[in-house]
């Protein structure tokens, strides 16, 4: 059964489930090609063929995986093994290349419901607070093995989200440290695991998006090419930091991406 053409596939990433595409060519039991969508461009690595079974490697992303998937007719089927993260199902269909359509197109990663509750200013006082609370439920009654420090610093705010504290940004923060969930308006000093200084009303544009809207942004602002071979490859995480932002997805992410459907598409004006 041939297994070469273009597929859109639902992945049930670690971070986030998302929508990819394959791009496969074979010759004889050699599989060449690249995936892309929201997993951005990167080419396939050790691939192989066996009948409608095919398998390969992906490296050159920050969260590296193998793939093992079957073809059967014009749809596909398979696992993506992340290594710490876990296994993720994918599913999808070859596009057709006569209307460029696949049978996926118009299903969404994650169905977004309007939970109906009041929305602030991102970056606001009761936006922060809100986000607090949120947090503060995810992290409540769990065993807090890890230490984290999470600082965001918004540049270029509305003058009137302002703290009259001197700043001329906002932000909020958090950190677990000794088994304990601590939040706080504003970033903070020293060293982070994640944060830094980003542009408000870029990030504003983001913030509001639910999971798929994400999705779309994503691939209409990405190179729809890969790196070249001899780039360097993305930085590899330690096994504290992949420790770290594993325990870290467990509460806020996961598949379902909780933080951004909970949260930011709900609170967010």
């Amino acid at each position: 059964m041939a297994v070469a053409g273009k597929y859109r596939l639902i992945l049930n990433y670690p971070f986030a489930r998302m929508k990819i595409t394959l791009d496969l060519a074979a010759e004889g039991s050699k599989l060449t090609g690249m995936v892309g969508g929201g997993l951005g461009p990167a080419a396939l690595e050790n691939g192989m063929v066996n009948g409608n079974r095919l398998s390969f490697k992906v490296s050159r992303t920050p969260y590296p995986f193998e793939c093992a998937a079957t073809v059967d007719g014009d749809t596909i089927k398979g696992e993506a093994d992340f290594g710490i993260f876990g296994k993720a199902w994918m599913r999808g269909s070859r596009v057709d290349p006569a209307s460029g359509k696949s049978c996926i197109d118009d299903e969404p990663a994650i169905a977004w419901k309007d939970m109906g509750l009041p929305r602030y200013e991102m970056g606001s006082v009761e936006w922060v607070n809100a986000l607090h609370e949120w947090l503060r439920s995810r992290f409540e009654g769990h065993t807090l093995d890890f230490e984290y420090r999470w600082s965001v610093e918004y540049a270029d705010p509305p003058k009137h989200l302002l703290r009259g504290d001197g700043r001329n940004t906002i932000g909020w923060h958090y950190v677990v440290k000794d088994g304990k969930f601590a939040f706080g308006d504003g970033p903070i000093e020293g060293p982070v695991d994640f944060g830094g200084v980003v542009p408000y009303a870029a990030t504003l544009q983001r913030t509001r998006m639910h999971t798929d809207e994400m999705i779309e942004w994503q691939q209409r602002n990405r190179p729809n090419t890969p790196p070249p071979a001899d780039s360097p490859p993305p930085p590899k995480l330690s096994e504290e930091q992949l420790f770290k932002m594993k325990r870290l997805n467990d509460f806020i992410a996961g598949p379902d991406n909780v933080i951004r459907q909970e949260f930011f598409s709900q609170r967010t004006l």
